[in-house]
């Protein structure tokens, strides 16, 4: 018995080791295909440019190990679809949220342009911005101030000042190189000075872009601002200094005309076969 004690003990032991060992490499095992288990994550479906609005063909979903899934992926297409791209994507890179933004959070001048329209900058000051109180998002209709050259009774070149509307209802997309609706309170500026506008930044049709470029260095632009709720297009006639007369001073304008109806009465005069008009001051 004493001779196989030793055989036994080896035995024990080696069984021993064994045991241990399959428990060693289990846990080892349990170890590195933890977190290997798929789930879903968004992907990029081709290579997506910086600055650009995510449309769901742009996305797809992939299934990835847990462990290597980022902290900040995303795995819903709602959450993605018309977001607004800070950074390069490629394709097959992980849809995460750091480098996604709402467009109306953004300063791009390009994404709140509305689709079909154009931004064109108009110079402005105090008054034509409605006293600097414009603000980016509000509507408003754009009047047009020009001297006109016509040929007066004498025959002569005279000047007449007009005043017509151009536009109505225009979206303002700046003020300034301010794009957001709202700014900082005063108190919250630290003391930063602010400054008169320069420019006002407006959303017209290529052609009405054109005609307000025209009208602004052949004439006045003045902005007129609407109310919140205000989208109705009025109608609006021609101002000069006859019409202002016919509106504020009725009577004036009726001697006037009297004047000018007398003044061109004629009296035909037949001398033999001939007939001509003389008028009674001739």
């Amino acid at each position: 018995m004493s001779k196989r004690l030793p055989l036994i003990t080896a035995i024990i032991l080696g069984l021993l080791a064994v045991f241990l060992s399959n428990r060693y490499f289990q846990k080892k095992e349990k170890e590195l295909f933890q977190g290997t288990k798929p789930k879903p994550v968004l992907v990029a479906a081709r290579d997506i440019p910086a600055d650009t609005i995510i449309k769901k063909s742009d996305i797809k979903i992939a299934q990835i190990p847990a462990k290597f899934i980022q902290p900040s992926a995303v795995n819903s297409i709602k959450a993605v679809v018309d977001k607004m791209t800070t950074a390069f994507i490629f394709k097959g890179e992980q849809i995460v949220s750091t480098k996604l933004v709402s467009p109306e959070k953004g300063k791009w001048l390009a994404i709140k342009t509305p689709a079909g329209k154009r931004a064109v900058s108009i110079s402005a000051d105090s008054v034509t911005g409605v006293s600097g109180l414009l603000k980016p998002g509000d509507y408003v209709d754009i009047l047009g101030t020009f001297d006109l050259i016509k040929i007066g009774e004498s025959g002569k070149q005279e000047i007449q000042s007009v005043t017509l509307p151009l536009f109505q209802n225009v979206l303002v997309l700046a003020v300034g190189k301010e794009m957001r609706k709202f700014s900082l309170p005063r108190e919250g500026r630290r003391g930063r000075e602010e400054k008169e506008i320069s420019t006002v930044t407006l959303a017209l049709s290529p052609q009405d872009a054109k005609n307000l470029v025209f009208a602004e260095e052949k004439g006045k632009i003045r902005l007129l601002l609407r109310g919140t709720k205000d989208e109705m297009e009025t109608p609006l006639s021609i101002v000069n200094f006859s019409t202002l007369l016919q509106k504020f001073s009725p009577s004036v304008s009726a001697q006037e005309r009297v004047k000018k109806i007398k003044k061109e009465e004629s009296v035909e005069v037949f001398r033999g076969l001939e007939k001509e008009e003389v008028k009674p001051s001739e």
